[in-house]
């Protein structure tokens, strides 16, 4: 989807930040990997906690 579309900002809007297409590519995996090292951090916690529940690998059977 276009940028401009998906910010609701129009096109030259956009490109007056960035120097080319490639600058904001940049700017965008950045940005993206950012929120994704926020988020991996907010449940790191909850995730390394030995009481959370874990599921069981595929095909794998419950313990009676």
């Amino acid at each position: 989807m276009p940028i401009d579309r998906v910010t609701g900002l129009a096109i030259g809007s956009v490109r007056h930040y960035f120097n080319g297409h490639d600058e904001l590519l940049v700017f965008a995996m950045r940005a993206l990997g950012d929120r994704l090292e926020a988020r991996l951090l907010r449940h790191i916690p909850h995730l390394l906690d030995p009481a959370t529940p874990r599921a069981r690998p595929a095909g794998a059977r419950r313990r009676p």
